[in-house]
């Protein structure tokens, strides 16, 4: 009776946690390499893969309690994680960790840059309802793009610590879905077409080569005399145009920029820009664009 009370008296204390679970250690240690504290990533909601925004991972939840440094994930000599410091005096290893969350800015009001059809499909709550999925993608120049889904817990204020009455979204990762892979390697078309990168309307545009493309992205390199590419933030918006032969039509694409360099630069393709304004890109876009890419003899 006893044993069964004193149950009852603490389940109030983990209401807000989500469920006890073990935790992989090789798949903890990745997910902190990868989308470390304070780390910039970008992501997309609902498994709308056109639809990436910028963010910033601002803090883990362990065990109920933030951390907001890098420095208060412990790690041993072989540089495998082993604990989390919470504040001065405590300390969570690895066997006691109940519960693991990551804490985002709310940043739904980039949902504004959404076409009407898009802002329908994540519904009146938006994309940061309770349940639904937010897909995190880490920035690194090399070719397999990390990410991990997560879901959604709440929207939260915080009501104390650096980030006081900050908007704040929390999720919880499912350490199964992290995986670090070339997502364009199966569907990419290479190609060596030229094409124009907007960079504004005031903008010159920049001179580019179309390398490659996919479902998910394009990638550019410098074109003719140009040496280098221009200065790209990542998250920017740009727009890129081109046409695969003179018979075909001209295509300009909207993305944003996933990482860039004076070399390369990787954009996510979102939409494509037509004279009505701004539309999804369809399949059948896709696959013109791929067959005119294969046609071009470049």
């Amino acid at each position: 009776m006893l044993k069964s009370l004193w149950k009852k008296l603490g389940a109030s204390d983990e209401e807000d946690r989500p469920p006890s679970s073990a935790y992989d250690a090789d798949e903890l240690r990745l997910l902190c390499d990868h989308f470390q504290i304070g780390r910039p990533v970008s992501y997309f909601p609902e498994f709308m893969r056109e639809v990436v925004f910028p963010t910033i991972i601002i803090a883990y939840r362990v065990n109920g309690q933030y951390i907001y440094t890098a420095d208060d994930v412990e790690r041993d000599e072989h540089g495998d994680l082993s604990a989390f410091r919470i504040g001065p005096k405590t300390r969570v290893r690895l066997s006691d960790l109940k519960s693991f969350q990551i804490l985002l800015p709310d940043t739904s009001d980039l949902e504004k840059k959404l076409d009407y059809f898009t802002r329908a499909e994540l519904g009146r709550a938006g994309q940061f309802r309770t349940g639904n999925t937010i897909t995190l993608q880490a920035q690194t120049q090399d070719r397999g793009i990390p990410t991990v889904d997560t879901t959604v817990d709440r929207r939260e204020t915080l009501a104390s610590g650096p980030y006081a009455d900050t908007h704040t979204v929390l999720v919880t990762p499912q350490l199964n879905s992290l995986e670090i892979a070339d997502k364009r390697r199966k569907s990419r078309v290479a190609a060596k077409v030229a094409a124009d990168l907007h960079q504004g309307a005031d903008a010159e545009p920049a001179r580019c080569t179309l390398c490659d493309f996919s479902e998910q992205s394009l990638r550019l390199i410098p074109r003719g005399k140009t040496t280098e590419l221009p200065p790209m933030a990542e998250g920017a918006h740009v727009e890129v145009e081109f046409q695969t032969s003179i018979d075909d039509p001209v295509f300009r694409l909207s993305g944003q920029v996933l990482r860039a360099d004076h070399e390369h630069a990787v954009i996510s393709v979102i939409h494509r820009v037509s004279d009505s304004g701004m539309e999804k890109l369809t399949p059948l876009d896709v696959v013109r664009i791929k067959t005119g890419l294969l046609n071009s003899g470049g």
